[in-house]
């Protein structure tokens, strides 16, 4: 398997930018859910607007945030396993010009879209370590991306003719 040197790594703004969109979409999706009951009781408005509810909520009876919590990752997950392994990308990355491929510049498939994601979301939860080590590492590469031979890049890989 030839590795590729020649696709230009992802930025740390652009993979910044991709993962709030991507964390804003996972949060509609949430928020959704949670409205029309998927996750929890449906969000009581009272005649309130949604933010002044939760804030509500938070300061009644933050408990009921608990399903919410433990469901968000796996939607999450879910959304970016799909995303990636169906077009390479998810929106975020999509919006931002970047994707995922593998280190010989071949689409990821599903396993190694599942492995990436889990991985991603793995290092993020101990104070979004793994994503500060993309940060500072000058390919870029941030754990997931290591252990899973895959790159974000930006743009479209020049690599060896698939």
């Amino acid at each position: 398997m030839a590795t590729f040197l020649t696709a230009e790594a992802a930025p740390f703004r652009r993979r910044a930018l991709a993962d709030v969109i991507d964390l804003a979409v996972v949060c509609g999706l949430m928020a959704l859910a949670w409205r029309i009951g998927l996750v929890s009781e449906p969000l009581p408005l009272r005649g309130r607007d949604p933010l002044d509810a939760f804030a509500g909520l938070l300061a009644e009876d933050a408990i009921l945030l608990a399903p919410l919590l433990a469901t968000a990752p796996i939607v999450g997950a879910l959304y970016s396993t799909c995303m990636q392994a169906t077009l390479g990308r998810t929106l975020g990355d999509l919006l931002a010009g970047l994707r995922l491929v593998t280190t010989d510049a071949a689409p990821v498939g599903p396993l190694r879209s599942a492995a990436y994601t889990f991985l991603t979301v793995a290092g993020a939860l101990p104070l979004l370590l793994g994503w500060l080590v993309a940060a500072v590492v000058p390919s870029r590469q941030g754990p997931a991306e290591w252990l899973t031979g895959t790159r974000r890049i930006r743009g479209l890989p020049r690599g060896p003719a698939r």
